[in-house]
């Protein structure tokens, strides 16, 4: 389904509302709407394609897949998780009216899932999980970046705009979800929480 306005969106727009109000997104930066976007010569919807749902560590899907795993197998970590992975879901949505709005097709994007596999591998207990989640993050992090700084050589235009609002708000929304997972996983290394728990067993 080709929408293009995100903030409209029943469900984009519970999405928001949750992780907003529980602060797994970064409220400063806002999500533009996306109704002007439109192809543009100058500007390429591939360069969309692998953050979407390409088999690198910077690919929405591979994150969402993660975390949901990491929130089934890691109780100390599965409110973290399950609250981030409704970020990425939204961002996914994002990105599939960015790529369509722009004249691209979501459906021939290839997916291969080795990266999800090499990090759910690997994801051995909740620190590793947490470590791998924000190597992730900086990845994904970069990959904007890197768009940014293609998409800033295109000519001026109400497209040109958006999208940098768009990446804006992703990597916004990222630089949040590694202050989340470090706080989480120096919670995890505190000595305080192992101190506690012999005071409360002595007692």
């Amino acid at each position: 389904m080709n929408k293009h306005n995100f903030k409209q969106n029943d469900f984009d727009g519970f999405v928001d509302s949750v992780n907003f109000n529980f602060g797994y997104l970064d409220k400063t930066v806002e999500m533009p709407l996306l109704d002007g976007i439109k192809p543009q010569s100058d500007i390429d919807p591939a360069w969309f394609y692998d953050s979407y749902q390409g088999s690198s560590d910077g690919s929405e899907l591979n994150a969402i897949k993660l975390y949901r795993r990491n929130a089934s197998r890691f109780d100390e970590v599965s409110t973290v998780f399950s609250g981030v992975s409704m970020v990425e879901m939204s961002h996914m949505d994002t990105l599939s009216d960015v790529i369509l709005g722009l004249g691209g097709d979501i459906d021939i994007i290839p997916y291969d899932n080795s990266g999800f596999i090499k990090n759910a591998v690997a994801s051995v207990d909740a620190k590793k999980a947490l470590q791998i989640a924000i190597g992730g993050e900086q990845f994904t992090i970069n990959e904007y970046k890197i768009i940014k700084s293609k998409l800033s050589k295109a000519r001026q235009s109400e497209t040109k705009t958006i999208l940098m609002g768009v990446l804006d708000k992703l990597i916004a929304d990222e630089v949040k979800h590694i202050e989340i997972y470090t706080e989480k996983l120096k919670a995890l290394n505190s000595p305080q929480k192992t101190l506690k728990l012999n005071i409360s067993q002595n007692g």
